[in-house]
């Protein structure tokens, strides 16, 4: 790909920063050859089939230290949108405000759905909104709960998109047992949440005119290459919680003010600045 043999990603910065962005355009070609593919072995039994790329935003991307093409998948006929995973899982990444470092699952889950759909809105695609009222780290049930109830919320606030996936694996919510703390033994759902969760999901709204409250306007500017910068192994890089994105982003968010995000690699779209009155952007990031 560049030409010369391949240098280990942790020895210097720029290494890192090949590596990262190899794997970017790896990961862009697989999407491209496997979709592909499949519209045209569907066309060839008469069938349209859509293909949506499922994937965590770019702000749980970058501060988990993974790589996609995320926003590059756009300009691919072949993608006809995405599945934004947002849940408890991402949206309890612990972030700064006020100097404290803590879980802030609403406000978290309000700016990854932002992310994905701000990254899908300017270019015509489809976005679906996820939510999982369980995640892979095994937790109690008062704690699923409560953060479920925070990330459905959030999307909630996002009045231009009603396309949900609203039960991944409803194997593992019905199913499985897990930790109840008022009895201290591991228990399936009880009926009256299992009740809750398909009220909740029986509620998700039309498409609206209606417009949340909060000076509208403000951006922040986020590139794909942030995924391309991580390592532990570098000194000098002081910013693994994201206080680049998230300073701007918290004390706004915090006083009623619902900033979102801006993709660099969608400022070739004319609606992509269309509703920004200032947008925010720090070299750090």
């Amino acid at each position: 790909y560049y030409g010369f043999p391949w240098r280990p990603q942790h020895e210097s910065p720029e290494n890192t920063y090949l590596s990262h962005k190899l794997k970017y355009h790896l990961n862009y070609k697989a999407i491209q050859e496997c979709f592909t593919y499949a519209k045209e072995y569907a066309k060839s039994l008469g069938r349209d089939v859509k293909c949506y790329v499922a994937t965590h935003s770019l702000v749980n991307y970058t501060a988990w230290q993974l790589v996609s093409p995320e926003a590059s998948l756009a300009s691919l006929d072949c993608v006809d949108g995405y599945i934004g995973q947002v849940w408890t899982g991402t949206a309890r990444t612990a972030t700064y405000y006020q100097g404290e470092l803590k879980e802030r699952v609403f406000e978290n889950a309000y700016l990854e759905y932002d992310c994905m759909e701000s990254m899908t809105a300017p270019t015509g695609r489809r976005v679906y909104f996820l939510t999982d009222p369980i995640e892979d780290a095994v937790r109690d049930w008062g704690d699923y709960k409560r953060n479920y109830q925070a990330t459905f919320t959030a999307k909630l606030f996002f009045l231009r998109n009603n396309y949900y996936e609203v039960m991944p694996w409803p194997d593992r919510i019905y199913l499985s047992k897990y930790p109840n703390p008022a009895t201290g033994q591991s228990e399936n759902i009880s009926p009256e949440y299992a009740t809750q969760m398909q009220i909740m999901i029986n509620t998700l709204m039309p498409v609206t005119d209606n417009k949340i409250s909060g000076s509208k306007g403000i951006g922040v500017l986020m590139s794909n290459s942030g995924m391309f910068q991580f390592s532990p192994a570098h000194n000098g890089y002081s910013d693994p919680a994201l206080s680049n994105l998230y300073g701007f982003v918290n004390p706004l968010f915090k006083r009623g003010v619902p900033a979102g995000i801006v993709h660099m690699e969608n400022l070739y779209h004319p609606e992509t600045l269309k509703d920004i009155k200032v947008l925010l952007m720090s070299y750090a990031g």
